[in-house]
C-alpha cells in the first residue's frame, strides 16, 4: 500500500524494518514520534469502513469520484475513532496491528503479532489480541522521572 506523507508525521528517528502497512486519511493521521523501532509485518490503520454510508469503501471511492467519502465527511467519534499516535522510543514486534484513535506511550514495547485496541500507559509491555499490559518497564517512581522534563 503507497502511503501519502501527508497522512503521516514521521521523522528519520524512527526504523521502519521491512515492509509495514499504514492506512490513514487527512482526518486520521498517524503520528510517531521519536527513536521507535517497527517490525516488519506491522499495520497502523487509522480508518474504518463507514457502515452508515451503503456505499463504496472509502479508498474506492476516492478513486472513482475523487471526492471526500461522505461518511468521513462527518467525522464524528461515532463513525472516525481518529488517528493513532505513537510516542517515543517504543518498540514494535512483528506483525503487530495499531487499530484507530489508540495512543501508544513513550517507550512501550509490543510483542509480536499484538491487535491494540485501546491506548498504552508509558514504558508499558504489551501483548495479546487484544493486547494487554504484562508489567512495566520500569518502576513507578522511574516512569514518573522518564515522563518529566529533567528525564526527558
Amino acid at each position: 500500500m503507497q502511503v501519502k506523507k501527508s497522512y503521516t508525521e514521521s521523522d528519520k528517528t524512527t526504523l521502519y524494518n521491512g515492509n509495514i502497512e499504514i492506512a490513514a486519511t487527512p482526518y486520521t493521521k498517524v503520528k510517531f514520534g521519536k527513536y521507535n523501532a517497527i517490525g516488519p509485518g506491522c499495520q497502523f490503520v487509522s480508518i474504518n469502513h463507514d457502515y452508515v454510508f451503503p456505499g463504496l469503501q472509502y479508498t474506492m471511492y476516492i478513486e472513482m469520484f475523487g471526492d471526500d467519502h461522505p461518511g468521513v465527511k462527518l467525522n464524528t467519534k461515532k463513525h472516525n475513532p481518529g488517528g493513532i499516535e505513537v510516542g517515543s522510543g517504543c518498540w514494535f514486534g512483528n506483525g503487530v496491528f495499531v487499530c484507530a484513535g489508540v495512543k501508544i506511550g513513550n517507550g512501550t514495547v509490543i510483542g509480536a503479532h499484538s491487535v491494540v485496541t485501546k491506548n498504552t500507559r508509558p514504558h508499558s509491555i504489551m501483548v495479546g489480541n487484544p493486547a494487554k499490559e504484562i508489567k512495566r518497564r520500569y518502576t513507578d517512581e522511574m516512569v514518573v522521572f522518564l515522563e518529566s522534563d529533567e528525564g526527558r
